[in-house]
């Protein structure tokens, strides 16, 4: 299941579950992939994980993260698409904010989150990231995986508050990036379900107590 969110000047704007959009370049995908955890946004974050682009420079216009969390606990979360400071992980320019979204939306459950936007023009044979925070009332969690297998996903990094840039490609600790699907496929805004809000923000029970992932070697972006 793909929850589907749409931001029009930043500010959600549609919520309806969508199928994913096919003949698109994937610059990152390791949505499929099995998760291991996942990451608290509030207390781990921000959360960050870096894609590249290719030859050709894309305009960008959605993107996904597997995402879990508790509705009704009032917090709120963002995501961002920011540059890269290159040795050091993500930079300070933000090229698309999402602005607060309700926990509400979330579910216990990891789910594939689709977030849709105005299109963002992308240098070529750069490196970019894609961030995650969550405020002190917020439960966000973005799920992780072990290994670098996926599309675009060696050679890539993830950072949080444990440190980092650490690398996918790190040989001791397995390599932990954070799941997340990037095309250059165009955004399709989508006519709102009835309830489709109402579903995704029932809860399926508390959320359990993911430890913390404890790295052993970073490696500069």
């Amino acid at each position: 299941m793909r929850l589907k969110l749409f931001f029009a000047s930043a500010v959600l704007a549609a919520a309806a579950i969508a199928p994913a959009v096919a003949n698109a370049e994937v610059l990152y995908d390791n949505i499929g992939a099995p998760t291991a955890a996942s990451d608290a946004a509030a207390s781990a974050g921000p959360l960050y994980n870096s894609f590249s682009t290719g030859a050709t420079g894309p305009t960008i216009s959605q993107f996904d993260l597997l995402l879990s969390g508790t509705a009704g606990d009032g917090g709120t979360f963002q995501v961002q698409i920011l540059t890269d400071n290159p040795g050091s992980g993500p930079g300070s320019t933000a090229l698309f904010t999402s602005g607060a979204i309700s926990d509400n939306i979330l579910s216990t459950a990891v789910t594939d989150v689709n977030f849709s936007f105005a299109g963002v023009i992308l240098a070529a044979s750069n490196r970019y990231w894609i961030g995650l925070t969550g405020d002190a009332l917020s439960s966000v969690q973005w799920a992780w995986t072990i290994g670098n297998g996926g599309t675009g996903v060696a050679g890539e990094y993830y950072a949080n508050t444990l440190g980092g840039p650490f690398s996918n490609d790190d040989a001791i600790g397995a390599g932990e990036p954070y799941q997340m699907r990037v095309t250059d496929a165009p955004a399709v805004s989508t006519t709102p379900l009835p309830g489709a809000l109402p579903l995704f923000a029932t809860g399926l029970g508390a959320l359990g107590v993911v430890g913390w992932r404890r790295k052993r070697k970073a490696r500069a972006a």
